[in-house]
């Protein structure tokens, strides 16, 4: 059969739309109450619906072309528009089309597609609220949107559907990659008395889940929840640094990857914590411990700069990057010894991107510890170190030995030093 007329016009429009929003997002601000209308308006007679483009994402029967072209038409307005989103209020236009926006999209999420309309119905609404939620002001809107967002994709953690849980994730993960710091995201993050946190809950996901991708999924949204709430998560280290044994042994090399990461991103908070001023004495003690204990099971206990893969051993090596002056000041002789070790072992290393890494790592130490008194033998063994990038071939990690070599300018008036 012949495809309808209308059909393709619909089509053909929502396409064009798509361009537009990619390349003049901007120009497309006072379109925004006719793309996501709040209420609907009345019709002349003989006129047909206009259908939204809100509409055609979460609706089931949207032709599949329309609803990818609006889709991305969503994503577009949505990552092109930070500053027109953060005019939103409670009470204004924008906020509330927005609280509309959820409202619609979280409720197209909430339930369990049962057909193939509705699951993509649910991806699709999922792909938009992933875009929309780094770039939205909740803050600045009603407090029920953000409680109606978070029981929303949370609520999927519960209900053991790995298939929609992947899904679900990166939403949440944009979530606590968002650079507004919500109090109410901090308050999931903490253990509660009754319920586990959603640290908690991310890490049975990436311990008890069968698919790789949830697997993935969660630890990478727990190095995210590190990154932006580090005295939130670092309230459950022990629980995340005791799964080393069992992520060590995992046979997925990008599984024992992301592991890794949340080491790394564990080791840059306590590492940050420890350069601060002005912390307690209680704080010091504590990320002394986290990062005692990183440091332990990356370098000795498991040996992940050792590991098989490539890309392990350069995550486990550039771990050592955020390590500061103050924070090798109160590393032991030994310790100080296992990151020397690790450093060098990496900068001979037969692949490039664990070389480089290596001389991410030193340059940086260099660089930190120019700034504070450090053991000299330490100092002047890790610059010794950086001669080999002389005999460097690969030019991407030259110029990072270069780099780390131009780090030792700091070191020249260093009191009583070989240099």
């Amino acid at each position: 059969s012949r495809p309808d007329p209308q059909a393709k016009i619909q089509i053909r429009a929502a396409q064009l739309l798509q361009l537009l929003a990619s390349r003049f997002p901007r120009k497309m601000f006072s379109h925004w109450g006719a793309f996501f209308p709040t209420k609907k308006k009345p019709r002349r007679k003989h006129h047909p619906e206009p259908c939204s483009v809100l509409h055609n994402v979460i609706s089931p029967g949207t032709d599949e072309h329309i609803r990818s072209a609006s889709v991305k038409t969503c994503v577009s307005l949505f990552s092109g528009s930070l500053a027109f989103l953060a005019s939103a209020r409670p009470k204004n236009e924008l906020g509330q089309l927005l609280s509309h926006m959820h409202l619609a999209m979280l409720g197209c999420v909430r339930d369990d597609p049962a057909g193939p309309d509705q699951q993509c119905a649910f991806q699709a609404a999922l792909t938009c609220l992933e875009a929309l939620i780094p770039n939205c002001p909740y803050h600045r809107l009603d407090p029920m949107v953000l409680k109606e967002l978070m029981e929303t994709l949370l609520s999927w953690f519960a209900k053991q559907d790995t298939s929609r849980l992947v899904a679900v994730l990166p939403c949440v993960n944009a979530l606590l990659s968002s650079k507004q710091r919500y109090e109410a995201v901090e308050l999931r993050l903490l253990p509660g008395p009754r319920s586990d946190s959603l640290v908690q809950q991310l890490m049975h996901a990436a311990t008890s889940s069968g698919q790789r991708g949830v697997r993935l999924e969660a630890l990478s949204t727990i190095c995210t929840a590190t990154g932006s709430y580090f005295s939130a998560v670092s309230s459950d280290w022990q629980m995340l640094v005791g799964h080393a044994d069992r992520f060590a042994a995992d046979r997925d090399d990008q599984v024992r990857n992301g592991f890794c990461k949340l080491l790394s991103s564990l080791c840059a908070g306590s590492a940050s914590v420890l350069e601060e001023e002005g912390v307690s004495s209680l704080s010091r003690r504590d990320a002394t411990l986290l990062l005692d204990s990183v440091l332990q099971t990356t370098l000795t206990a498991h040996r992940f700069q050792l590991d098989g893969t490539p890309a392990v051993r350069a995550t486990a090596v550039e771990m050592l990057y955020h390590l500061g002056g103050s924070t090798l000041d109160l590393m032991s002789t030994e310790q100080q010894q296992l990151v020397l070790t690790a450093v060098t072992e990496a900068l001979s290393d037969k692949q490039p991107a664990v070389r480089q890494a290596g001389f991410r790592a030193a340059g940086s130490l260099v660089r930190n510890l120019s700034r504070c008194p450090s053991p000299e033998s330490f100092v002047t063994a890790l610059v010794g170190k950086l001669s080999v990038g002389n005999e460097e071939t690969v030019l991407a990690v030259r110029g990072r030995s270069w780099w780390a070599l131009a780090n030792t300018r700091g070191l020249i008036s260093y009191p009583g030093s070989a240099l």
